[in-house]
């Protein structure tokens, strides 16, 4: 896929919106779970894989935008493996201990974005002994392309497909309060051999009641919510409603309006996607 990358703009939206027939409830279609068990490690229900959204890139036939939720049990550690294609991540909620390629091990805490690069061995570790880790990973692959790879050499088994939809329970509140519209580059890395291209992953907090000006998202984009609601509507159609635990994909080059829904309670979403260097997030349409 990276060969392809000059012609992709996958990302770059102001903030979250659901295109209609991918968010919210409705992107349970083509959901799949994927669970990695290594008797070395842990059992099979310890960690978890689920593929909570994919869609096939408007600009790029053959290549398609996904985004996956990794859940971990309390000190569990995950074989060795590798990610396909170049990923963005963020943790919603605990402590990963990742090592990374080459580099010496690191703790990601959440609220922290991260960067994967592709075909290089990662190890994840949950090192809370009471508390469990969730962290969503995205990025863009060709269409049937498998999302992890066993290392040359590696005894694990491999992971395992089953259909399912992640639970949306109990994503953590936020614990500051939230006042004004804000949207946090968390992390960046150019995309190796395509010049002109970067992966990024945004954090994007709105307060209660608050609502975007009209505006045009100049690429694709995948997301998950956090906290709260939204309501989103592209051009003349209806809107839709996405809530706490689902996800959502934008698309490029239609007047977009933009809600949370709550009057009392905050909006958080984080989304990622590869963006021409030189794209802002966002455009305002034309009034």
């Amino acid at each position: 896929m990276r060969k392809h990358w000059a012609a992709v703009t996958f990302g770059g939206a102001l903030l979250s919106c659901t295109t209609p027939g991918v968010g919210g409830g409705q992107a349970a279609q083509g959901r799949a779970a994927i669970e990695c068990a290594d008797s070395s490690h842990a059992p099979a229900a310890a960690v978890k894989w689920t593929l909570l959204a994919e869609q096939p890139l408007v600009e790029a036939p053959g290549l398609e935008s996904r985004l996956y939720l990794a859940e971990l049990a309390p000190g569990v550690e995950e074989p060795v493996r590798a990610i396909s294609e170049q990923c963005v991540g963020y943790v919603v909620e605990g402590s990963l201990e990742a090592t990374l390629g080459g580099a010496p091990v690191s703790v990601i805490r959440a609220g922290e974005g991260f960067v994967e690069d592709p075909s290089q061995p990662h190890k994840f570790r949950n090192p809370e002994p009471g508390r469990r880790l969730r962290l969503v990973v995205a990025g863009t692959f060709h269409a049937g392309e498998a999302f992890l790879q066993e290392p040359p050499g590696s005894t694990s088994a491999p992971p395992t497909v089953a259909r399912g939809a992640a639970d949306d329970d109990a994503v953590p509140a936020s614990d500051h309060p939230i006042t004004e519209v804000k949207r946090n580059l968390l992390a960046q890395r150019d995309v190796p051999g395509n010049p002109g291209m970067e992966s990024r992953i945004y954090l994007a907090e709105f307060p209660p009641g608050a609502e975007s000006k009209i505006h045009i998202h100049t690429a694709q984009t995948i997301g998950y919510v956090l906290e709260g609601g939204f309501e989103s509507a592209f051009g003349d159609d209806a809107p839709t409603q996405t809530h706490a635990g689902q996800t959502f994909v934008d698309l490029p080059g239609r007047p977009h309006h933009f809600k949370n829904v709550d009057s009392a309670r905050p909006l958080r979403i984080v989304f990622a996607g590869t963006f021409h260097k030189e794209d802002p997030l966002f455009r305002l349409a034309l009034q």
